[in-house]
């Protein structure tokens, strides 16, 4: 049933300290739950994680081939942001990952030929492939830092003499030819239409000012913020929670390290946090992992719980276990699954502006909230939010009320979580949910239990005519007795 998770799972095992399997899991259906609700949303709304490169991994792992298997376990935590220094030497002409300038030159930059910026995409190119399915893919940006550099060492020529050369050969990767207004794309075109996932962008532009580069044709491959699609990138001390004009990220500072909190109301707050404090060890980066959706609280949807555990660990009197913790509420700290026969206030909104949102006064159980919701006056359904926006509003909504329903469940089919009331199916799993095969075996084991019935009691009710062949035998030869042979006269 978790096949389709399969490569989360496994993709961690080679760096436990990063995440768990059963935290891979979980997080990896949370990702795919909070990706489908934000489908006809602009892809200005996505707000996702990201990392530095360069403080996290390169400064401490050295710009060599390495540190790429940290580099690509943390590819496989779900990561969908990095931002990456690229160096130009204007003595060697060339593009690097090394500030030939500095003291970094001694974690390894004298190897370009195994470390490089086509070794970089290479190693996202694998991974985006590997996820490059309707379960998993998501939109993935590469925000780029360009500086120039001075070093006439041959050693450190990398041969990459144009920038776009090697970002060319990143897979999936939007164009700003391709990908027009922002805006004006929804995600689900973004990521199934155009079968775009990648955005690259040029970040900031630190060329020394009479540079030898000529970074214009670049241009044709590569997004530059703020010119050719709209870029926020802040500090995370004071941001400021607004309906997002931009792709809004915010990295922390030394005075103001990301934990639990911070980073996970930024995500709630619309912007995308880049974690960029090199003291900051993989461990730290595991604990807050759990933190980094908007919408699921840490390590949530739990999983359904079992018969053994049903009185331990769930209050309501429902009596299949397909009903337990199957249904989502959202609380002051994001979505949480519970079970479906709890009363809750109902989450609803206007069917033409999903920003519009109300809670009903009293509370009712999962199976009553879309009909509570058209007792609303005004046209309202029953909703989720789809985006940071709508979740802080709905979060405005709770005041002293802790807990509301959300049109999310999984009763269709475990661990796949949909939108649209009790009856939604999940898209990604073909084979009938395990309530329904309930049903179907006891319609046809009781079917087969009565034809077997029928056939025992035919066989051992044998018909008449068989229980008495004596006593007819006797009767044909009484008969017989009585007739003559030969020819009637």
């Amino acid at each position: 049933m978790l096949l389709f998770l399969s490569f989360f799972i496994l993709s961690v095992v080679g760096y436990p300290e990063l995440q768990s399997n059963g935290t891979a899991a979980v997080r990896a259906i949370a990702m795919r739950t909070q990706r489908d609700v934000m489908r006809n949303n602009s892809i200005i709304d996505t707000a996702v994680y990201g990392i530095d490169l360069n403080r996290v991994v390169f400064d401490q792992f050295g710009y060599n081939s390495s540190s790429l298997s940290v580099f690509q376990d943390i590819l496989y935590t779900g990561v969908q942001a990095l931002v990456l220094n690229l160096y130009y030497n204007e003595d060697l002409k060339d593009w690097g990952l090394c500030d030939l300038s500095s003291n970094k030159t001694n974690l390894g930059c004298q190897d370009p030929s195994t470390f490089n910026i086509s070794t970089v995409v290479a190693s996202l190119n694998t991974a985006l492939a590997k996820t490059d399915t309707g379960v998993n893919k998501n939109i993935f940006f590469l925000l780029f830092n360009l500086f120039s550099t001075f070093n006439k060492d041959s050693k450190f020529r990398t041969g990459i003499g144009v920038l776009s050369s090697s970002i060319a050969g990143l897979s999936y990767a939007s164009s700003p030819v391709r990908l027009g207004e922002p805006d004006t794309v929804n995600l689900n075109n973004f990521l199934f239409g155009g079968k775009n996932r990648a955005i690259p962008v040029i970040l900031s532009n630190n060329l020394y000012i009479n540079t030898s580069y000529n970074l214009s044709p670049d241009l044709n491959t590569l997004y530059q913020a703020n010119t050719t699609i709209p870029i926020t990138y802040s500090p995370n001390d004071n941001l400021t929670c607004s309906a997002p004009k931009s792709f809004q990220f915010a990295y922390d500072t030394p005075a103001n390290p990301y934990d639990n909190n911070s980073f996970h109301d930024a995500l709630v707050c619309g912007y995308s946090p880049i974690i960029s404090q090199s003291n900051q060890d993989l461990s730290q980066i595991s604990k807050l992992l759990p933190y980094s959706l908007w919408s699921w609280d840490a390590f949530q949807p739990n999983l359904t719980i079992s018969r053994s555990l049903k009185r331990k660990n769930d209050s309501s009197e429902a009596k299949k276990d397909d009903y337990l913790n199957r249904c989502g509420i959202i609380t002051p700290t994001g979505w949480k699954a519970t079970s479906c026969h709890l009363d809750f206030h109902v989450a609803c909104a206007d069917r033409s502006n999903s920003t519009k949102i109300k809670l009903t006064s009293d509370e009712f159980t999962y199976f009553e909230a879309g009909a509570a919701c058209l007792q609303l006056d005004g046209d309202y359904v029953f909703t989720v939010p789809s985006s940071p926006l709508e979740q802080r509003t709905l979060l405005n909504l709770l005041g002293g009320k802790k807990s509301a329903w959300i049109d999310m469940n999984s009763l269709s089919s475990s661990n796949c979580w949909v939108n649209g009331g009790p009856n939604a199916v999940c898209p990604y799993q073909p084979l009938v949910s395990k309530t329904i095969f309930k049903e179907m075996i006891s319609l046809a084991s009781a079917i087969a239990l009565v034809l077997l019935l029928l056939l025992l009691i035919v066989q051992m009710d044998r018909l008449p005519v068989h229980r008495n062949r004596s006593h007819w035998r006797r009767l044909l030869k009484h008969k017989l007795q009585n007739e003559f042979e030969g020819i009637p006269s």
